[in-house]
């Protein structure tokens, strides 16, 4: 679209609007007539902004995350209300407190009925049972009950009952993601609410064995997409058998906006004859595009994440144990193999904003410092 302008403010009303107010000052009025300079006969600018929800929210807002299993030592707790963060060490080595988002999963990939075997239970939890009946606890206990206690076989039959239909294969999480961790990387991913045919997705990749400049440095589409490949859903097919995988981690909320002057950053890229008078070859923008250059080159991008979701923009001119539960009874709990992976990302990280489908990527940055908290 070619539009007129008299000032740099009728440019970034422009831009203000296609960014949903969140970029309102991209030029400024020397930029366009620089001191001791030509003044600029035309500006090309592109805007491009997002404000979408997750699918569904990082942490809950409404409901406990909370995963128990019965007569098995393990559960994992998320409280919606409590203020989460977590401590981190920036470059200058003070400690600060950053705000984040709590995630969970649950992956119970353990049968314990089929690992120990029925009879093995039958036999611990009997032999443990009939030596609790013994103790000074049970003869307190026997004082709150109606009833006599159950007798061993009762006891076992009820035990294995209960143990057998509260299944194994359960899978349970505060939120819906994808992740992946190994020694080089840690990496979260999530999606936004699709909009006219379009589902976008936020990555966050952490390295965890080299710093994010050296990582950077090394990092290509290639590598990218292989990196992005390795994504698992949160699902039972991601998980070995035999074991109970624990996800927690922390996810920093950040805002922030930068902008840069693109001209050395262009040159370097090897894009020099169009900034030269004498060299630049226009003549697809005018009838007459003798003298035709570009003078300066911004380019300022904005990114909030939050709870609700992602604003983004950017414009560019050229120019375990042993419990008794409410019935007043002995519990024993098995204390199972359980695999903990830890997702905080606590460490600098880059992020891209990417479309899902084709993966086209709309924004990319890095984060080094997320945002405090009060």
């Amino acid at each position: 679209m070619r539009v007129p302008f008299t000032s740099a403010s009728s440019i970034n009303n422009w831009v203000k609007d296609k960014t949903f107010g969140l970029i309102s000052d991209l030029l400024d009025d020397e930029m366009l007539a620089p001191k001791g300079g030509p003044e600029q006969t035309f500006a090309l600018v592109n805007a491009l902004a997002i404000d979408m929800e997750w699918v569904n929210k990082i942490q809950p807002l409404r409901e406990d995350y909370s995963v128990y299993f019965s007569y098995i030592n393990y559960s994992s707790y998320i409280n919606p209300f409590e203020l989460t963060g977590f401590t981190k060490q920036p470059f200058d080595n003070s400690t600060i407190d950053v705000n984040s988002l709590r995630i969970a999963a649950t992956i119970h990939k353990y049968n314990l009925l089929n690992e120990l075997g029925v009879d093995n239970i039958r036999q611990i939890i009997t032999d443990e049972y009939t030596q609790w009946l013994g103790t000074e606890d049970a003869k307190i206990c026997a004082e709150y009950r109606d009833e006599p206690f159950p007798s061993t076989d009762e006891y076992a039959d009820d035990y294995l009952e209960v143990l057998g239909n509260g299944g194994y294969e359960t899978v349970k999480s505060s939120t819906d993601f994808s992740f992946y961790d190994d020694s080089e990387i840690k990496i979260f991913a999530k999606d936004l609410k699709t909009y006219d045919g379009i589902t976008l997705q936020y990555i966050g990749i952490m390295p965890k064995s080299t710093s994010l400049q050296d990582y950077i440095k090394t990092l290509n589409s290639d590598k990218l997409a292989t990196t992005i490949g390795h994504l698992k859903p949160i699902a039972l097919d991601s998980f070995p058998d035999g074991v109970i995988t624990d996800i927690t981690g922390n996810i920093p909320v950040f805002k922030f906006q930068d902008k840069l002057d693109l001209v050395g950053a262009l040159q370097g890229l090897g894009i020099t004859d169009v900034f030269s008078e004498s060299l630049a070859n226009l003549s697809n923008l005018s009838n007459n595009p003798t003298g035709l250059y570009i003078g300066n080159a911004v380019h300022q991008a904005t990114v909030d994440f939050s709870n609700d979701g992602i604003k983004a923009s950017a414009a560019t001119a050229l120019v375990g144990g042993y419990g008794a539960g409410g019935d007043c009874l002995y519990y024993h709990t098995f204390d199972v193999p359980v695999e903990k992976i830890d997702l905080t990302f606590s460490e600098p990280y880059l992020f891209l904003i990417r479309d899902k489908d084709s993966g086209t990527i709309w924004f990319v940055g890095t984060v080094y410092q997320p945002t405090l908290y009060e």
